[in-house]
Formats: structure tokens, C-alpha cells, sequence
């Protein structure tokens, strides 16, 4: 018995290989809850990022430097990682409905 396909010089493990389906990394029954989660982590943050808009009660020449640059950097890492979660839950949602992206 030859383990040559009939057609090109690939053995038949290889081509039996080549021919499966895709098997995506995430299954599709965790799209909806990923989405859920994602999507609500993201929101949390984002609520968090309006809420913790400093107040200009007093001004700006009593503020500390230092302070204010804590402040902006803490701003601009909750609303990186606010976006990351929302970016990847709107991915999941969009998978999770049909549209393949």
C-alpha cells in the first residue's frame, strides 16, 4: 500500500492535515458571555474614568504639579484599559451575533 496521494507527491497524513476544518481558539458558545463581561468591565471603567474627572473648585494656581500629573496619568491608564475591554467586548458581540470580522 502506498502512502502517496493520487495527486502531487504529499503523503496522506499531510493532505488528511491540511483538509480539516478551522478550529477557532475560543468556542462560539463563549462569544455571548465574553461579551457580556467584557462589555460591562468596560463600562464599570468608563464610569469610573467620569466619575473621577478632578473638579475645578479651586484654582489652578493653588494645584500641585505633581498631584495633577498623578491625576492625568491615572485618567489616561483607566481610559486605555477601559477602551481595551470595550474594544474586545464589541469584538465578541459582533462574533457572537454573526458578523464575522
Amino acid at each position: 500500500v502506498s502512502t502517496q496521494s493520487t495527486w502531487g507527491n504529499y503523503p496522506r497524513e499531510i493532505m488528511a492535515l491540511t483538509e480539516l476544518a478551522y478550529q477557532p481558539p475560543i468556542s462560539f458558545g463563549w462569544h455571548a458571555p465574553l461579551a457580556f463581561i467584557l462589555c460591562l468591565i468596560g463600562f464599570a471603567l468608563m464610569a469610573l474614568f467620569f466619575g473621577s474627572v478632578p473638579s475645578r473648585k479651586t484654582p489652578c494656581r493653588y494645584q500641585n504639579q505633581p498631584r495633577q500629573k498623578q491625576t492625568i496619568f491615572m485618567e489616561v491608564t483607566i481610559a486605555l484599559v477601559s477602551s481595551l475591554f470595550l474594544g474586545f467586548g464589541t469584538l465578541f458581540l459582533l462574533l457572537w451575533v454573526g458578523v464575522w470580522v
